[in-house]
This record gives C-alpha cells, sequence and structure tokens, in this order.
C-alpha cells in the first residue's frame, strides 16, 4: 500500500525510531532459547565429582587431625589432659570438613544421602565438644570411636577416602580412624 509520507512523497509506510528502538530493546532483552535463562539454578555435579571433591576435603582434612590423633593415642591409655587437647582442636576441624562437604551441590537424586553424611558429621562435632565437658561421652568415644555414624554415612555413599579417616574400628593409632592400620593387623 503506498502511502504519503509528506508532500509529494510516496512508497512504502515506515516505522517510527519511537517504535523500533523499544522493539529492539524488548528482543535483545528476551532470553534466547524455550523455556528462558536458568541462572538462578544450582550447579549440579555427578556423583563420582561429589565424592571426588569429598574424597580431597577428608584428605586435606587429615592431614591436619591424624597427626594429632597419632600424638594423643601414643600413650595407652592416653592422659586426659591429652585427649581433652585433642577434643578441642577436633572439633573445629571437622565442623569445617562437614561445612566444605555441605557447600558442594549434591547430585541430583542424592540430596538425602548427602544430607545424611553432613548430619552424621555435625553430630560427630557435636559429640565431641560434649566429650570436652563429659567423662560418659568420652569414655563412649573410646569405646565406639568418634565417627561410627559419619564413617558408615560415607561408606554408603561411597566416598572411601572419608570412610577410612573416619574408621571407627580402633587402629595402631588410636580410635577414632586417624586411617592407620586396624589394632591386631
Amino acid at each position: 500500500m503506498a502511502v504519503s509520507d509528506g508532500p509529494g512523497r510516496t512508497g512504502p509506510r515506515r516505522i517510527g525510531s519511537w517504535i523500533v528502538l523499544p522493539l529492539l530493546l524488548a528482543v535483545i532483552g528476551l532470553p534466547t532459547g524455550c523455556g528462558g535463562s536458568d541462572e538462578t539454578s544450582e550447579e549440579t555435579i555427578t556423583k563420582a565429582e561429589w565424592v571426588a571433591q569429598a574424597n580431597r576435603i577428608c584428605l586435606e582434612a587429615g592431614k591436619t587431625i591424624a597427626p594429632q590423633m597419632n600424638s594423643t593415642f601414643r600413650k595407652r591409655p592416653p592422659e586426659t589432659e591429652d585427649l581433652l587437647s585433642l577434643f578441642r582442636n577436633l572439633s573445629p576441624l571437622v565442623r569445617k570438613a562437614i561445612d566444605d562437604i555441605d557447600a558442594m551441590p549434591p547430585p541430583a537424586g542424592d540430596e538425602q544421602q548427602v544430607a545424611a553424611i553432613v548430619e552424621a558429621g555435625n553430630e560427630s562435632a557435636d559429640r565431641i565438644e560434649q566429650a570436652i565437658t563429659d567423662p560418659g561421652v568420652r569414655q563412649a568415644l573410646g569405646d565406639e570411636g568418634f565417627f561410627p555414624e559419619l564413617f558408615e554415612a560415607f561408606r554408603a555413599y561411597g566416598v572411601e577416602q572419608c570412610a577410612r579417616q573416619t574408621n571407627p574400628v580402633p587402629t595402631k593409632e588410636g580410635p577414632g580412624g586417624a586411617g592407620g592400620t586396624p589394632a591386631g593387623a
């Protein structure tokens, strides 16, 4: 259709720049692809990636924890002050490792297993803190190991390095899984 665009001009009708600019901005601002942008969704990783990262965290924590455990349990039985010092140092190290593990996004569909690991880790740290003031908890830790529930949660999910480090079986280095050889082996 030909229209007059002013005196003496005929031709196709033009869209004014006052319409083009808002349309262009609207198109540029729209997300591309179906379903829009998904910037707020959490990163996902595979179980193998998660296990590898958790094992690295446990290995790093073990570099600090194992020497302290070995030193404390060098004497049989360890002196109370040595145990109390260990518990004061151990709880924050366990909490940091568990916080680092908790900060990782769980593999899709495995949220409950990862939550069980984090819960067991926090409960272990709580028991270690209680052992500072409660001789009964100290005795239980000596009898059961420091991390039996955490060990089971790691083992059930296949986090082998972490399971080794939290092994409740008394080792030559002492209970609590300093990662040593089981006593009597």
